[in-house]
Formats: structure tokens, C-alpha cells, sequence
């Protein structure tokens, strides 16, 4: 906590629009999921792990892929609460243009970028989301694509290297900004992106998104399927899976539940997704396809 007559070092900060919709997201954070699809979470687990195989063009072969998560003891592994929370700070430095690893921001600044509403709870779910990031740790093996090189790498990192926040610094400590003001003066907290993920930005690794189309989804799993499908939609008009792979391993749903469970899940998310028009509507028996025992494919 600050000196009681120290005085933070306050910047300069976009104001947000009004309407947010050209938004980013990073690649290889598409890909995989980075915590539990769920809003809790045993205590006691500690670790995830998802994987896959690609087929890499370079090598002319298939490699394997995967990526292990680690929350610390103190507060866990991520929730799809604090991956909303994520994509929010991903769009805070898509607003300040990715000039710097360390971004000012206020709490209030993103609570209302996630339209959440401006109280105590709404607080206490971005620090809390904050206190998780910045113990998790990723063990990416073959999974993070390196854009420089353009290769699958291992890489080993904290998201998030340092969050820095003022607790005075809230709705009722400094005047709110106008609608369409340019910038203003608030900003004294501040979190620096770990230099493997602030290199991915500034090297193209990311994408453009539908944010406000984000915010309209109701579902985890639906926001999830869409940022998985949005990026692999780039090269391909229609896409076919292997049910309990993209279940398990990029969707995030639980490795436990049996087939029909899997797909009364995803198709929830499948209709949200076609009622706004993402994706085009499909007769169940064509969406969900039995190649043979045990082992269902899925078509969007």
C-alpha cells in the first residue's frame, strides 16, 4: 500500500468509447482455454492440462501440443469469470495501441469495459481475477506459436508480471470522464503483460474480435466456442472436430462427462451462436455425426 501522503503517479489515459466492438485477442490464447469453463472451482485442483496434435506445414508432420496451467495455493486456478476479466485487459492495450508492456488503467475504467455494474462486488471480482492471474502460471510445450520465427514453441511464463493498484482510486474518488472525451487524468494503477505476451502483440499474433458480440453471449462455453471458431474460421468456410477434443481440450468442458453430456453442452452454445447468426443453422443429426463407438464428430 502507498505512503499516506505519497502521491501516485497519474496518467493520461484513453477514455473508452462508446461503443467498443473492433476489439483483439491473442492467438495462442484462443486456442487453449486458460482456466476452468466454470465460474468456481474445487480448491483442491491446482493444475489443468490440455492438448492436442496439429498437423505443422514446416515439418510436413503432426506434432503434439500442450499446455499446463498451475494456480498458486493462495487463490487458484482462473474461472471464466477472471478470463472475461483477461480479455478486458487485452482491450485496454488495444485502446492504448499496444504502445507499452505496462498499461495505466482504473478498476472503474474496467468494470464498465466489461459492463458490469459499478459496486462493491464488481471490485472485488477484478481483484480477485487480478490476485489469480498473477499466480498462474503456463507451461506451454509445442502450443505457443512464436510469430517472429513462425514456429510451435515452448514457452513458460506468468501472464502477468506486476499489478499495481490504488484502493482510493474508484467511481467516487475522481470525476467520471465525458462521453466522447478524449482522454483524462485517473489512471495511478497500472499491471505490466509478461514480455512473451507483450511480444506476441506487437508481432501480429493477435486477431480481430467481435467484443461487443462477446459481451452479448450469455454463456462461458458460448464465448469460449466462439473465440475457438472465430480464429479458426480465418481459413476455412466449415470445420469438423473430434467431439471430445474440442470438448475437452478447447472448450475446457469437464473430461468426466459422458458423450451426451458433451453434446447437450455444446449445443446450447451451438444454437446461441447460430441465433446471432455466427453460425449457420444445421440439423442435430448432421451437426453431430457417429463415426464409430465412442467416437463423434461434430460440423460448424
Amino acid at each position: 500500500m502507498e505512503e499516506p501522503d505519497a502521491k501516485p503517479e497519474m496518467r493520461a489515459i484513453p477514455a473508452l468509447p462508446e461503443k467498443f466492438s473492433e476489439g483483439r485477442d491473442e492467438l495462442n490464447f484462443a486456442e487453449f482455454p486458460l482456466g476452468t469453463i466454470a465460474e468456481r472451482i474445487d480448491p483442491a485442483v491446482k493444475t489443468l492440462h490440455f492438448e492436442d496434435r496439429i498437423f505443422d506445414k514446416s515439418k510436413n508432420d503432426w506434432i503434439p501440443r500442450k499446455l499446463t496451467i498451475t494456480g498458486s495455493d493462495a487463490y487458484g486456478l482462473p474461472t471464466s469469470t477472471d478470463d472475461e476479466v483477461l480479455l478486458g485487459l487485452i482491450q485496454l492495450s488495444k485502446i492504448q495501441q499496444f504502445k507499452d508492456r505496462r498499461v495505466f488503467f482504473s478498476r472503474y475504467q474496467l468494470i464498465k469495459l466489461l459492463r458490469w455494474p459499478v459496486n462493491g462486488q464488481s471490485y472485488d471480482r477484478i481483484d480477485q481475477a487480478l490476485n489469480r492471474w498473477i499466480g498462474v502460471t503456463l507451461y506451454y510445450q509445442n502450443a505457443w506459436r512464436d510469430r517472429e520465427t513462425n514456429q510451435w514453441v515452448d514457452e513458460k511464463f506468468h501472464i502477468l508480471e506486476r499489478i499495481k493498484i490504488y484502493s482510493q482510486e474508484n467511481e467516487r474518488s475522481r470525476p467520471k470522464p465525458e462521453a466522447g472525451q478524449g482522454s483524462f487524468e485517473f489512471a495511478s494503477s497500472f499491471f505490466v503483460w509478461n514480455d512473451a505476451v507483450y511480444r506476441s502483440f506487437t508481432s501480429g499474433n493477435i486477431k480481430t474480435l467481435d467484443y461487443n458480440f462477446v459481451l452479448e453471449l450469455q454463456s462461458s462455453i458460448s464465448r469460449r466456442l466462439y473465440r475457438f471458431l472465430d480464429k479458426r474460421f480465418y481459413k476455412a468456410r466449415s470445420l469438423t472436430f473430434e467431439l471430445k477434443n474440442l470438448a475437452y481440450e478447447h472448450i475446457g468442458l469437464s473430461r468426466n462427462s459422458p458423450v451426451a453430456d458433451l453434446k447437450r453442452k455444446l449445443l446450447s452454445a451451438i444454437d446461441e451462436l447460430v441465433e446471432k447468426q455466427f453460425l449457420k443453422p444445421s440439423p442435430k443429426e448432421h451437426r453431430f455425426r457417429k463415426e464409430r463407438a465412442g467416437v463423434w464428430h461434430v460440423h460448424f
